[in-house]
Formats: structure tokens, sequence, C-alpha cells
């Protein structure tokens, strides 16, 4: 299935510089000199912050020349999540360094559960793919560096603006075409409540199901969907969708956890159809889904649940 990466805001950022046909190169990228520390310089940007707590969220942007290191923080629109208001914008050669700044909410610190409370959360990167990240908890005043490399949609954001890769992707797209089928069958149960479903309609939504293919029944279509999964990477469903520039700026991992992040993950959606389906038809589905539990352990061997 062809997916599509959701649009971003207009970001107030520059556009990325480009060569004209006939003008002679531009530099190589800035980089930040191997002896700055990045903990330190998000420790400083968080020292200038304080505890103000009512800034929008931030684009961090650190310039290196021969003057030094000049660091910006940039306010993004009132209410964007960093995230929206940045996904495919590419940070100029002279960028050293970038980052986003934004306030939130948590529930844990430390993987130990408190009472919800207001933090900062700050990450940067540089172009060699160094990176620190910090979360100030901004009812106490402490602060608590994160441990280990960035992980999440904002650490995905940072590295594809420098164009450097992400994490790979998960191993197989089947649980994504389990995800589209069971999206797909419970907007077309919202869109028509009185409709009668027969099994070839429910398989012919499955996104491995050809228009004109013979109806499978549910080990069939289960079996035919691993076996099929098997030959199709993260990177063909992402180059199918690459008309859409996000796509084209994402890399395989980005790409992946960004299309699987925009549905409800398929137990869940597997639940909502519980109170939209008939019987049988739920019957059905629920059939092809353990069908589909089967036939990816047999392939894998590690009991995957691609639901």
């Amino acid at each position: 299935m062809p997916a599509r990466p959701r649009r971003r805001r207009r970001s107030a950022c520059p556009p990325s510089k480009r060569p004209r046909p006939g003008a002679p190169p531009l530099p190589p990228p800035s980089r930040l000199p191997v002896d700055v520390s990045l903990p330190r310089l998000v420790a400083g940007i968080d020292d200038a912050l304080d505890h103000e707590r009512g800034h929008p969220a931030m684009l961090v942007r650190a310039v290196a020349d021969r003057s030094g290191l000049e660091v910006a923080l940039v306010p993004l629109e009132p209410g964007a999540h960093p995230v929206d208001a940045l996904i495919g914008f590419s940070a100029p050669d002279e960028w050293a360094a970038v980052g986003v700044v934004a306030n939130g909410t948590v529930t844990s610190l430390g993987g130990a559960p408190v009472a919800p409370r207001r933090v900062r959360i700050l990450h940067l990167l540089d172009r060699s793919g160094r990176e620190a990240s910090l979360l100030h908890d901004l009812e106490e005043g402490s602060t608590h560096p994160c441990p280990g490399p960035g992980d999440g949609h904002v650490a995905d954001l940072c590295r594809r603006m420098f164009g450097l890769p992400t994490p790979p992707p998960p191993p197989s797209v089947l649980p994504w075409w389990t995800t589209v089928w069971l999206d797909r069958i419970l907007a077309e149960s919202l869109a028509a409540p009185t409709r009668r479903w027969t099994w070839p309609r429910l398989a012919s939504l499955h996104p491995m199901v050809a228009p004109d293919a013979l109806p499978l029944d549910p080990r069939d279509l289960a079996e035919a969907a691993v076996a099929m999964a098997a030959s199709v990477s993260w990177d063909t469903v992402r180059r199918a969708a690459e008309p859409d520039d996000l796509a084209g700026w994402m890399d395989d991992g980005m790409f992946a956890r960004w299309v699987l992040s925009q549905h409800l993950a398929p137990r869940h959606l597997a639940a909502e159809l519980t109170a939209v389906l008939d019987p049988p038809a739920l019957a059905a589905v629920i059939d092809t889904l353990d069908a589909l539990d089967a036939a990816d352990v047999g392939e894998d061997g590690d009991g995957g649940q691609p639901w």
C-alpha cells in the first residue's frame, strides 16, 4: 500500500542551499570541533532557559567558524509539535549541530513512575552523529541526562535534517500490512455501519490481495501474506510512496516508524472491530490474525506476533 507521510506545517527555517548551475561548489559542511562537549552544550542551553515554562518549542542550530561557535534558538509556531514543524527540512551546510527544545509532561523518570509533571526535553546532534539529550524536571528543578542514543520521532528528525541514517526498520512489512488491513475494515465499517460483510470483501481489503485475485480462506490468506512479506522490503514500500517528498526525505527506518505511528496498533484495531463487525465477520478476521501468528512463527521461529 502506498503509505503517505503526513504533511508538515510551513517552517520558519531557511531553505537548504544548493549550487546553481555553473556556480562554484559550496564549501564543505560545517562541523563541530571534536573537543566540543555536546552534553555540556545541552546543559548550557538548559541553563540559559532556566525554569521558563511558557516558551514554544524551538529549533537549535549551531554554526562553527574561525570566530568560534554560535548557538541560536529559533522559536517554532506556538502550539506546533517540533516534528510537525520541521519534518522534511534539511539543515544548511553551515550548520554544525542541530537540535530541538520542547516542553511536555512525563509520568516516569529514570524508569520509575511519578505523578504527571512538566518537563523540558533537549536533544542535540552534530554532523558526525554525536548526540546528547537532557530532561529538565520543571517541577523540582532537577536535570537528568539521557543515556545512550536517542530514539523516537525527534531523534529520527534530527538525524534526517543532516541526512544521517536512523535505526533500521522492523524486520518485516507484515505488521504494516496487517495494520493497513484492519484500518481499512474499520474505516469502511464506520462509514457504512449497516454493511453486511462477506469474507471475500474482507479479504479484498488486504494490501497483499490483488483486485482480481480469487478469494482465499483465512489460513491461506495469512500464509500468502507471510510468504510475500519475505520478498518485500521497507525500501520497496517507501519508494512506492516517494512521489510524496517526505517519503524521499526519510530513510527506511524513519519511514517505517512514522507510518506505523499514524495508526492504532493492530491489537487495538482488532479490539475496535469487535464493536462494528457482525460475529461471523469478526470471527473470520480473528481467524486470519491467529493464522498470521502461526504462519509467522513458522517462518522466523520467534513468535513475532505480526498483529
